[in-house]
């Protein structure tokens, strides 16, 4: 792409389902959806197909129509550790079925690259290193992604390299555990960054563009059976409690089978930030998991209960209950979000896909003097003497007991039944800042959203939102410019 990627996964099979409980044409129903991903600012879908002839019949012409490009995961070839995998013919086999959706649209504009595997384990990565040298045989070697969830899977990735290297960090997903309790928006930010940094670090090594992957809210569990859901003694009480309290998230519903439910919706302003600091951490690609529709009957919290009963699982999980595609007739705030940063990133779209992130910076070239609450991080573009210093104002609003880490086992803090934050107040209206740079003779300082020279030192940046400022010779400026027009 030419242009940073913001977007979505979209699972076929799923949103098919969906649209069958809905008693719609899935063609007409997956449509719609199209339309409102572009109206929303979407340019990219992590598209997960279980057949060629769904790809083309269905959304190819939608892709087309709506300038979305796809990251296509090919579930009908999708590597599973074990079993039949082991057998050489075998995955022989599921190479060639993998070599021909890509030999036959590896060029075309609205495709970016191929997936066999998201999430994969350490363990699976000799195996999956194996299948790509497999696919190659059939292949020239084309665009490849992956998706990490853990950092020891990330530094284990062998050859061939994929060109799009990222992960998934859900950090409003803190749910059961030692700590079974919730991350303030301030500490789910700041994880979020730490943790962009460290997989970054792997993507550059392997000379990949780096994508975050993200969500719009927290872990949404439910149980039917807490004793074999939960086998910590200590986690299950404290979870006990605050369902019977209704703190943290957790709710208690008594009718039919016991049933325990949590969940933690990105409060506002925080999915801005969660955006720009994956631009900061040198994410070129951003897209949410995921866009699920939500299906017929499921439009409320309380319907959770009636579903329990059919559990297979002790455990079980709802992701069109937290999804970017809203529930039906009711506000849909973290899309609205999304598309509004969609809107600032596309202002800086082409440059972001150039810039080169300075890892372990020690000599920052322009520094934020008077306001704490920011993040800033340096790049470089090749071909440019200069810098590009991004900024992101993570003052995002407040919220009960005014927290920056974990909230304590004895704080209360309430989610309603939207999965908003009772008590939480989004920061509004913009905050002025000073800057300070480290200039030569005959350097200065512009924004790159307005190509305006900054002559007294100020800045002003929304609550979440950010800024991108280069510091150079105005010779190199205009060099600049030209490159990314």
């Amino acid at each position: 792409m030419t242009e940073v990627g913001v977007g979505v996964y979209i699972y076929d099979y799923l949103i098919r389902k969906c649209a069958e409980t809905w008693g719609r044409e899935p063609k007409e129903f997956i449509a719609e959806h199209f339309a409102i991903l572009e109206k929303n600012g979407v340019n990219v879908i992590h598209l997960a197909i279980e057949s060629l002839d769904l790809f083309e019949n269905i959304y190819l012409p939608l892709m087309e129509k709506h300038k979305i490009n796809a990251l296509i995961q090919i579930n009908y070839a999708y590597f599973r550790n074990g079993g039949d995998w082991k057998n050489p013919k075998y995955m022989d086999s599921m190479a060639k079925k993998a070599a021909i959706i890509i030999n036959k649209y590896k060029n075309h504009p609205n495709v970016v690259a191929f997936s066999i595997r998201e999430e994969a384990g350490t363990w699976q990565m000799p195996q999956i290193s194996d299948y790509y040298k497999n696919i190659f045989k059939y292949t020239d070697h084309v665009n490849t992604f992956i998706c990490h969830n853990n950092i020891a899977a990330a530094k284990a990735h062998l050859e061939p390299y994929p060109e799009i290297f990222g992960t998934d960090r859900y950090n409003f997903y803190f749910n059961e555990g030692k700590n079974a309790y919730l991350a303030s928006p301030s500490f789910a930010i700041n994880w979020l960054r730490n943790q962009g940094k460290s997989y970054y670090v792997e993507a550059a090594k392997r000379n990949a563009d780096f994508m975050m992957v993200l969500t719009s809210g927290g872990s949404i569990n439910w149980f039917n059976d807490v004793e074999k859901g939960i086998s910590d003694p200590e986690v299950r009480q404290k979870m006990l409690k605050w369902a019977d309290e209704g703190n943290m998230g957790w709710f208690r519903f008594k009718q039919g089978q016991p049933a325990y439910w949590k969940w933690y919706k990105m409060p506002a302003n925080c999915l801005k930030a969660c955006m720009w600091v994956s631009v900061l951490e040198g994410a070129k690609y951003i897209t949410f998991y995921s866009y699920r529709p939500m299906k017929k009957g499921r439009g409320d919290i309380d319907t959770i209960a009636d579903l329990i009963p059919q559990a297979a699982r002790r455990r079980y999980a709802c992701t069109d209950f937290y999804t970017l595609a809203g529930h039906p007739g009711k506000p849909n705030p973290q899309l609205a979000e999304f598309a509004e940063t969609a809107k600032e990133l596309k202002v800086y779209g082409k440059l972001i896909m150039k810039m080169k992130k300075v890892i372990n910076d020690k000599e920052p070239v322009i520094k934020i003097t008077d306001f704490r609450s920011h993040y800033a991080q340096r790049f470089t573009v090749d071909g440019i003497k200069g810098n590009i210093t991004v900024f992101c104002n993570v003052k995002v609003g407040t919220w009960p007991n005014s927290t920056r880490y974990m909230f304590k086992p004895g704080d209360k803090i309430k989610i309603g039944k939207d999965g908003e934050m009772v008590g939480y107040v989004p920061r509004k209206g913009l905050d002025m800042m000073t800057i300070e740079a480290k200039l030569d003779k005959g350097e200065s300082v512009w924004r790159l959203d307005t190509m305006q020279e900054i002559k007294d030192g100020k800045i002003g940046i929304n609550p979440g939102s950010g800024i991108m400022l280069f510091s150079g010779t105005k010779v190199e400026f205009i060099k600049l410019q030209k490159m990314i027009k």
